[in-house]
């Protein structure tokens, strides 16, 4: 018997005969010659295991591989199709059903979903999501064309006309994401939708959006809406817009830059750079700026930025200020500022290099500002220089340019740097080139003579502000020193003692080119000496010669009764000898007041100085040593702890054979100590052997052990006691930079050897710093006790208590006065799409503060507002 259901399942009883058979087969070849016209093959792309199905209510399902069919002659393409559950294809009414992560690829499109129902009649695709046991959505639609994801909770898409229909969407065009609660796809790409929202953040709940009635998205070019309500925490503001166009394409576009508004300060009620920008090209921009206040104060600025792909980046921009004076004055000042960075990319040439960073301000002055917040305020030394390389490849020299000018504001003092040329050549082994090619062995000691020269032509002036008038202009030029610098230098490294002591000789030449020089005279009329300006060529020139030796000594100490407790001590000596022949043109004549005699170098105002009068002979030393503890401990993985006692410990002075008294120079000691592992202290200070003048405090010849039966005194000390607390894994850290810093005994690593919680090492989270501070000298007349004593309280922290919320505050508290010196707070707080930054002076010469609201989109970055509180209203 032969039954055939309505879902197409074909069963055989057991009273069938042969003619039925038959027949079965004949319908199961028709049926199969039918579905063909669907189906034409079977795609690899997704693999199916057969032996999952889902079972629906009603309805038998067939599994099947993925396939790929082809609904007309007119598709350019085969759609492929698959599924990792099952397929079913419903005959009758000619649709395929797609269960548990399905994907359709027609082209560059490409459909995902967890259910999906293809309509071979219509041509359409049906796809939306399940829900699981605890009714989550599983398996949202993913509609990708071009690169471009559109995800929705159900979707239905032709493939004729290329429409779509679309419910609860999001689409992301660059920073900015829309939700569409429905939405249609138009053939020519643009989405026609409503009840939408509109925001910068990227949440499913976005903090903050603009609710859209109706609105058209135009891919890659803009959104226009209808009415938009501004909805804050999905809560609606009274802030709302009648209509909204917001650009979404990439390029740039000419427009409005918003002011910041400042409604209380010193200059009044103003408006600060009101803006307006215009791209040049693909490679430049430029905005103009306006500011203007209500008490007569205004300004003009243009800033250009600048990206030259494989060649150059930057930023220019110059400002014009004009200053009105408060009533009743009625002065006005004008002011230039130019600021200027530029940075040459590495593949523009591989010879030359250019770079520049320009802070310039006419009246050396950065207090004169709109901005009495700005942070140039604090900042009374500004830097500019422009600076050319020349590299030579494969050679050992390069040559550069620079000029320059640093301002400071204190002294009222430009330092002009205009130009200096260099020429450098790296070390050479000048006698290596009478080693053979076929030479065998190791080099012999002259191989290894390295020789350094550097070449300068410098020209440059310190003026003072004040000369920058019309009225003293002409003196400027006068106020340039110009000359030439030579200088070389060889030294090796010789080994003894299979290593053991390591020598370094070192011969030093400077030979230098005046062309200016001073030449003094006495003038009886005013009995008082007189300095000539001599312009011309005048050389002079220094020798040194020095030999150093060091070594490197390793103790090990055990107390008897302490079992496996051992002291660990490492000592660095260093002993030297240093010459130094006397070179010098100084000139001996009755010049001083009076007729005296007086010995002076005509070169004391000129650009390049020379050395002492007298010939120097300097045995120079020098003593660093560390001393550890170990002792065995059940925490620690070795099964070994170390404990610092002394964590460095320093003297160096010197001994001059040449001169006639007080040959031993005083002697610099530093001490560091770490108790525990939180607790620094550093103690430093110069120590003399000389007896002393009890009324002025200076030094005499004779040893204060034979005059005052004493070792000496100290002319001054200081005591430093940091108090550090970080994380574990800070301390981890800074632990491992100790470490570091205490195998280099050189210049450069010895200041933060001594102090290391100075060291700056951004992988800490957070640390905070205590520092106590005690400075001594020695009281003298013009520093009579208790004024030569000094108590701070300084205290330093960064911390970052969530990755969003960061605070940094540093201050400096004087004991002896009972009073803060400085505090300043900074705290910043990214609320995700928004940033919160409050910055506050809190004592200080100039106290306020000013927090800013900010969006983080660079689209919306003139979205911004600043509350300040200067100074004068504070």
């Amino acid at each position: 018997m032969l039954v055939i259901r309505q879902n197409y399942k074909i069963v055989l009883t057991k009273n069938c005969s042969i003619a039925q058979i038959i027949l079965v087969y004949l319908l199961i070849i028709i049926t199969l010659l039918f579905f063909n016209g669907y189906t034409l093959g079977q795609s690899d792309s997704t693999m199916v295991n057969p032996g999952d199905s889902l079972s629906t209510s009603g309805i038998d399902s067939l599994t099947v591989k993925p396939r790929i069919y082809r609904v007309d002659d007119s598709m350019d393409e085969p759609i492929f199709y698959s599924a990792k559950d099952s397929i079913y294809s419903d005959l009758r009414e000619k649709k395929v059903h797609l269960f548990t992560e399905a994907k359709i690829t027609f082209g560059t499109t490409v459909l995902t979903a967890d259910y999906m129902v293809v309509d071979l009649e219509k041509n359409e695709v049906t796809a939306t999501y399940t829900l699981d046991a605890d009714s989550n959505r599983v398996g949202e639609p993913l509609f990708v064309d071009s690169g471009q994801e559109v995800k929705a909770a159900k979707m239905r898409f032709n493939f004729d006309t290329k429409k779509a229909f679309i419910e609860e969407t999001r689409i992301q065009q660059d920073e900015s994401f829309l939700y569409m609660e429905r939405a249609k796809r138009q053939e020519n790409e643009e989405i026609h939708f409503e009840k939408g929202r509109f925001s910068t953040c990227d949440l499913d709940y976005p903090h903050f959006h603009f609710q859209l009635s109706r609105a058209v998205l135009v891919p890659e070019k803009r959104i226009v809406t209808g009415p938009a309500n501004l909805w804050i925490n999905g809560v609606p503001t009274p802030l709302a817009l009648p209509f909204g166009f917001f650009p979404t394409s990439s390029g740039k576009k000419r427009g409005l830059v918003f002011p910041q508004i400042i409604p209380v300060s010193q200059n009044g009620f103003g408006l600060q750079d009101l803006g307006f920008y215009t791209p040049i090209g693909q490679n430049f921009e430029t905005i103009f700026f306006g500011t203007i206040f209500s008490r007569g104060s205004w300004g003009l600025a243009n800033q250009t930025n600048y990206n030259i792909r494989y060649k150059s980046q930057g930023s220019a921009r110059i400002d014009f200020l004009q200053l009105k004076q408060p009533f009743p004055s009625e002065n006005k000042l004008n002011k230039f500022t130019l600021n200027w960075t530029h940075t040459q990319d590495t593949k523009a040439n591989p010879y030359w290099r250019f770079g520049a960073s320009v802070n310039f301000v006419s009246d050396n002055n950065t207090q004169n500002t709109l901005d009495p917040l700005s942070e140039n305020v604090f900042n009374n030394a500004l830097q500019s220089s422009i600076t050319v390389n020349r590299l030579f490849p494969g050679k050992p020299y390069n040559l550069g340019l620079k000029v320059g000018a640093n301002q400071n504001s204190q002294t009222g003092n430009i330092f002009i740097d205009a130009p200096t040329l260099n020429f450098t050549m790296s070390r050479i082994f000048p006698f290596k080139i009478f080693r053979s090619k076929k030479a065998v062995g190791s080099e012999k000691w002259f191989e290894k003579i390295g020789f350094t020269y550097n070449a300068e032509v410098k020209n440059q002036a310190n003026i003072n502000d004040s000369l920058f008038t019309s009225q003293y202009a002409n003196l400027i030029g006068s106020r340039f020193l110009n000359g030439v610098n030579h200088q070389m230098n060889l030294t090796t490294t010789l080994k003894a003692f299979n290593g053991t002591l390591n020598f370094t000789p070192t011969v030093n030449y400077t030979n230098f080119w005046n062309f200016q020089a001073t030449e003094r005279r006495y003038n009886p009329g005013t009995n008082q000496t007189e300095i000539d300006s001599l312009s011309g060529f005048f050389m002079g020139q220094n020798l040194s010669v020095q030999l150093n030796m060091t070594n490197s000594i390793y103790s090990l100490y055990r107390i008897v009764g302490l079992k496996n407790v051992r002291f660990r001590n490492v000592t660095r000596p260093t002993i030297g000898f240093r010459y130094v022949p006397s070179l010098t043109n100084h000139r001996s004549a009755f010049v001083g007041p009076n007729g005296n005699a007086v010995t002076y170098s005509p070169y004391e105002n000129s650009l390049y100085k020379e050395g002492s009068n007298r010939d120097q002979g300097l045995i120079t030393f020098g003593l660093n040593s560390v001393l550890d503890m170990k002792f065995p401990s059940k925490r620690d993985s070795t099964g070994t702890k170390s404990l610092g006692l002394i964590e460095g410990l320093s003297v160096t002075g010197s001994y001059d054979l040449l001169k006639d008294s007080m040959q031993l120079s005083d002697l610099n000691l530093q001490l560091r100590i770490k108790p525990i592992q939180q607790i620094s202290i550093v103690a430093g200070g110069i120590f003399s052997l000389y007896d002393w003048d009890d009324s002025t405090g200076i030094s005499r010849k004779e040893f204060a052990i034979s005059e005052r039966n004493k070792l000496g005194r100290f002319i001054n000390w200081n005591i430093n006691t940091t108090f550090t607390l970080t994380s574990r894994e800070g301390q981890k850290i800074k632990n491992e930079n100790e470490k570091l810093l205490k195998e280099n005994w050189n210049q450069d690593f010895n200041q933060y050897a001594m102090f290391p919680h100075q060291v700056i090492d951004y992988r800490i989270p957070w640390q905070i710093n205590l520092t106590h501070t005690v400075n001594w000298r020695y009281p003298t007349v013009n520093n009579p006790a208790p004024d030569n004593i000094t108590h701070t309280l300084a205290y330093n922290a960064e911390l970052s208590l969530t990755p969003r919320w960061r605070i940094s505050t540093n201050g400096t508290y004087d004991l002896n006065r009972g009073e803060f010196t400085q505090v300043l707070v900074n705290i910043h707080r990214n609320i995700h799409c928004w940033s919160l930054n409050f910055r506050w002076n809190a004592v200080g010469p100039f106290t306020g503060f000013v927090l800013s609201i900010s969006a983080n989109a660079s689209m919306l970055r003139d979205v911004k507002y600043d509350f300040r509180k200067p100074p004068l209203f504070f």
